[in-house]
């Protein structure tokens, strides 16, 4: 079996090591796959279809033509919304009969009804072999939309093994006896950054809190307006550490990770989280309660006090309770949201596809 894995860029996040992670665990089964890329990289480690904007997909689809050519793959496999509608324009234009296997990462809202891609999107979408998502949430969010049809629709969950960072230039971060959250991600409006920040802002002002920390690791266009804003307010004690490649062990340093999203799909920095036994709290967004189990550890979506009452819930704990929690979570995640299990679940896909065919 050949597995090419098409993706729109290889930037650092979930996608990526989601991708990465069923590549090489198909490697490991003994399955011949390769990943390729929408846009133009600086790596030469991945081929890549050169679409740096819309005007360049008709050269794209006769590069991707070219790839499949050479390559032979049985299935294509997609990830995210720009590598499906590339994937299902393939198939339509040059191969009527090659599996498509779409996996989309993240949850449709209603702001993006009126988007071209997600029309083009849907009109194409019947012809997947198999649209896979990674929360419950997610696949119900596309099918009330009638984005997707039912028939198509599988649920695959995300998953992660505990890894060894990379090695780069970073140093360690210096830290005080102090409780310590940390955010991990993009600085986004879907993010929802600023109201972590204001929630924090807010804990502080708490007579019963003393010694937190906020530490927010990653970069993306809200970058600026979040360090004004702390500026302009002057909160102490928040730590903007930009983009790591150390964030494993920055994570094993903290006391909690903290997630204020609007909307997701699986988040992987709760799994992270899981895996590396640290607590974590996250905004009732997406696939989160297909993960978190315990409300208390769940606030309200967009809602500044109640993310706040939920902060102090874990700040209250006991160390004995905090450790009962971290293996029991560890445990969960093993059973459900390991690296193994996704990729046997991938894997059977693949061959249910292929004896359909």
């Amino acid at each position: 079996m050949r597995i090419l894995y098409l993706v729109p860029d290889f930037k650092i996040g979930g996608v990526t090591t989601v991708v990465q992670s069923i590549d090489a665990g198909m490697r490991a089964n003994g399955y011949n796959s390769k990943i390729i890329c929408l846009k133009e990289l600086d790596s030469a480690n991945f081929e890549n279809l050169k679409m740096n904007s819309k005007f360049d997909l008709i050269k794209a689809l006769y590069r991707l033509r070219k790839i499949v050519s050479e390559y032979k793959p049985d299935i294509i496999h997609s990830h995210t919304i720009y590598s499906h509608i590339m994937a299902l324009l393939y198939k339509i234009l040059f191969n009527k009969n090659m599996v498509i296997i779409n996996t989309e990462h993240g949850s449709f809202v209603d702001s993006q009804n009126n988007d071209l891609i997600f029309k083009i999107y849907k009109f194409l979408s019947s012809y997947a072999s198999k649209i896979t998502f990674v929360s419950n949430f997610s696949a119900t969010t596309y099918l009330e939309n009638k984005i997707v049809l039912q028939d198509k629709v599988i649920v695959i969950y995300n998953g992660i093994d505990p890894q060894e960072d990379i090695i780069d230039k970073y140093n360690i971060i210096e830290l005080k006896n102090e409780f310590k959250f940390c955010y991990v991600g993009r600085f986004s409006q879907e993010k929802n950054v600023i109201l972590l920040i204001k929630a924090f802002e807010k804990l502080q002002e708490e007579k019963t809190v003393k010694d937190v920390s906020l530490y927010l690791i990653g970069d993306g266009e809200e970058d600026i307006f979040l360090k004004n804003y702390c500026s302009k307010n002057n909160i102490k004690n928040i730590n903007f550490l930009g983009f790591r490649k150390d964030v494993v062990k920055i994570l094993n340093l903290m006391d909690c990770i903290i997630l204020s999203s609007l909307t997701e799909g699986l988040p992987m920095v709760i799994l992270e989280a899981y895996a590396n036994k640290v607590l974590a709290v996250s905004t009732d967004c997406g696939g989160v309660k297909e993960i978190i189990t315990d409300m208390n550890f769940i606030a309200k979506n967009n809602d500044l006090f109640s993310l706040l009452e939920t902060m102090k819930y874990i700040m209250s704990l006991d160390i004995q309770s905090k450790e009962r929690i971290k293996a029991d979570n560890y445990n969960y995640y093993k059973g459900k949201f390991s690296s193994n299990i996704m990729v046997k679940s991938y894997e059977n896909l693949y061959k249910e596809v292929l004896n359909d065919r």
